[in-house]
């Protein structure tokens, strides 16, 4: 079995098979490492009940040290932090102040097909996918079109009562501000 010292991870020169592989054993994986291109490592030499060290910044092969670790981590914070601070700044002198109204309404500017595609990918999650592969086993073709069908009933019963909504209260934003009958 390999002896592994403190800061090196090769293998001694001559291989040392473990005590219950065989030569026999060992010809296909040998096969198979090489046509895979795996010529510097047998798998077959390795104790994998051994756990390895883990390497750090004063063993060999280690990427960098720790102080060169913690320079790029907090260079790059500084970089996307002055980053975003002149994109904020930039949009800021391009639009002029917005308010809180504005914030929470878009401007009041939100498209229908933007709104088409938020209710759609909210709408469509893991178990949609998946229900909808399970309904195509069952029915065949027809079944994720009748998941949909059923499911599309209460986005269309949205609608009409988003409608209503925007008639009665147009500038409200929260059902609470519905409920204010002043």
């Amino acid at each position: 079995i390999p002896s592994f010292v403190r800061g090196q991870m090769s293998l001694p020169s001559d291989p040392v098979y473990l005590a219950t592989t065989t030569a026999i054993q060992r010809e296909p994986w040998v096969a198979l490492g090489d046509s895979l291109g795996l010529t510097d490592f047998d798998p077959i030499t390795v104790n994998w009940d051994l756990p390895a060290e883990w390497k750090d910044a004063t063993l060999d092969g280690a990427i960098m040290n720790q102080g060169a670790g913690y320079a790029l981590v907090l260079g790059f914070g500084a970089f996307f932090t002055a980053l975003t601070m002149a994109a904020t700044y930039l949009e800021a002198r391009s639009t002029g102040a917005m308010s809180s109204e504005h914030f929470n309404t878009a401007g009041r500017n939100v498209k229908t097909g933007l709104t088409a595609s938020v209710i759609v990918s909210q709408w469509t999650w893991a178990a949609t996918l998946l229900q909808s592969s399970n309904q195509a086993w069952l029915y065949g073709i027809s079944g994720p079109f009748w998941y949909a069908a059923g499911a599309s009933i209460q986005v269309l019963l949205f609608g009409v009562l988003a409608i209503e909504v925007k008639r009665k209260a147009s500038n409200a934003h929260t059902f609470l501000e519905l409920s204010n009958f002043d």
